[in-house]
Formats: C-alpha cells, structure tokens, sequence
C-alpha cells in the first residue's frame, strides 16, 4: 500500500487531480462574479426602465385631460367654439437692429499706419 501511495505515477494523477480541481474552482468564482456584474447592469436598466414607464404614464394622463385635447385642437386646427373668431398670425422673423450700413471701426494700430504711411 505504501508502494502505491509513494509511487511517481500516483502522485502525478495527484497531482493533475488537484489542479483540474483547483481551475474548476476558479472559473466557477469568475462565472459569480460576472453574473454579479450581469445582475447590476439588469438592475440598473430595470430602473432606467421603470422611470421611462412612470414618465410616459404622466403623459398618458395629461392626454386625457379634455382641456389638453382641447388645447391641441386649437393650435393645431385652428377649430373654434360657437361665437369665436380664431386669427392666424404669420411668423415674422425679428428685424435686425442695425438698418443700413455700418461704418467700420479700425484698430489704433491701423489708425496709426494711415497716419505714418
């Protein structure tokens, strides 16, 4: 018994074994700790998510509402009630401030040459 214990062979089998068994184990712990990072990337975008959900049922809301319907018929359709007159503006861009040409200012450094040259 003792000759198969110390035997070469035996402890190269050992030896393999405990390896194998040691690099089992440390793909299992990357696997956990990818999935760890997988779940909080999840979580983060479930919370994104839920935001995005609650913002567009605030919007839903507000759809409803007859006096946004309303509104959106108004502006958008020019339609009116019983009695209105409904005026559509043109869009004006501003004028300018400056009318006509404007004199050009020269640097001293320029006023300074016309003077010597």
């Amino acid at each position: 018994m003792t000759k198969l214990i110390f035997n070469p062979v035996t402890t190269l089998i050992i030896s393999l074994l405990a390896i194998i068994f040691w690099f089992s184990l440390y793909q299992t712990t990357q696997e956990i700790h990818n999935s760890g990072q997988d779940t909080k990337i999840i979580r983060d975008n479930i919370d994104d998510l839920t935001l995005e959900i609650q913002n567009l049922e605030e919007e839903i809301e507000l759809a409803k509402d007859p006096n946004t319907r309303e509104q959106a018929v108004r502006d958008e359709l020019l339609m009116q009630k019983k009695g209105e007159y409904v005026l559509k503006l043109p869009d004006i861009e501003p004028e300018s401030k400056t009318k006509g040409p404007v004199a050009k200012t020269k640097t001293p450094w320029q006023e300074w040459q016309e003077l010597m040259f």
